[in-house]
Protein backbone atom coordinates (compact mmCIF):
# COMPACT_ATOMS: atom_id res chain seq x y z
CA UNK A 1 0.00 0.00 0.00
CA UNK A 2 1.08 3.47 -0.63
CA UNK A 3 1.92 5.95 1.59
CA UNK A 4 -0.25 9.36 1.64
CA UNK A 5 2.95 11.20 0.92
CA UNK A 6 3.41 8.68 -2.11
CA UNK A 7 0.30 8.75 -3.36
CA UNK A 8 0.01 12.62 -3.22
CA UNK A 9 3.53 12.82 -5.07
CA UNK A 10 1.97 10.62 -7.92
CA UNK A 11 -1.32 12.39 -7.85
CA UNK A 12 0.43 15.80 -8.53
CA UNK A 13 3.20 13.82 -11.37
CA UNK A 14 -0.57 12.46 -12.97
CA UNK A 15 -2.06 15.94 -12.94
CA UNK A 16 1.07 17.48 -14.35
CA UNK A 17 1.32 14.55 -17.34
CA UNK A 18 -1.96 15.44 -17.88
CA UNK A 19 -1.69 19.02 -18.24
CA UNK A 20 1.32 19.11 -20.53
CA UNK A 21 1.14 15.80 -22.23
CA UNK A 22 -2.85 14.22 -23.16
CA UNK A 23 -4.88 17.73 -21.94
CA UNK A 24 -3.74 19.64 -24.86
CA UNK A 25 -5.46 17.02 -27.13
CA UNK A 26 -8.63 18.17 -25.84
CA UNK A 27 -10.40 21.26 -27.20
CA UNK A 28 -13.22 21.66 -24.49
CA UNK A 29 -12.11 21.90 -20.85
CA UNK A 30 -15.37 19.94 -19.89
CA UNK A 31 -13.50 17.37 -21.96
CA UNK A 32 -10.06 17.55 -20.80
CA UNK A 33 -10.97 17.93 -17.19
CA UNK A 34 -13.88 14.28 -17.30
CA UNK A 35 -10.72 13.01 -19.37
CA UNK A 36 -8.57 13.24 -15.79
CA UNK A 37 -11.27 12.11 -13.85
CA UNK A 38 -11.96 9.05 -15.56
CA UNK A 39 -8.33 7.95 -16.01
CA UNK A 40 -8.20 8.64 -11.65
CA UNK A 41 -11.34 6.35 -11.50
CA UNK A 42 -10.24 3.43 -13.27
CA UNK A 43 -6.27 3.73 -11.69
CA UNK A 44 -8.27 4.10 -8.38
CA UNK A 45 -8.50 1.04 -5.74
CA UNK A 46 -11.89 0.40 -6.44
CA UNK A 47 -12.67 -2.77 -7.17
CA UNK A 48 -15.17 -3.52 -9.55
CA UNK A 49 -14.35 -0.84 -12.77
CA UNK A 50 -17.33 -0.27 -14.58
CA UNK A 51 -18.81 3.08 -15.08
CA UNK A 52 -21.01 3.42 -12.69
CA UNK A 53 -18.31 2.83 -10.12
CA UNK A 54 -15.51 4.89 -11.38
CA UNK A 55 -18.15 7.48 -11.60
CA UNK A 56 -19.11 7.13 -7.87
CA UNK A 57 -15.56 7.20 -7.26
CA UNK A 58 -15.02 10.38 -8.71
CA UNK A 59 -18.45 12.21 -7.24
CA UNK A 60 -20.33 12.20 -10.96
CA UNK A 61 -24.28 11.88 -10.23
CA UNK A 62 -24.05 9.24 -13.44
CA UNK A 63 -21.79 6.99 -15.55
CA UNK A 64 -22.92 9.15 -19.03
CA UNK A 65 -19.45 11.09 -19.30
CA UNK A 66 -17.61 7.95 -18.27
Amino acid sequence: MLDSERLQDWSQELEMFWDNQVGPKFKRLEARERGLKYVKGVLSETKRKNGWQVAETEGELTPDGM
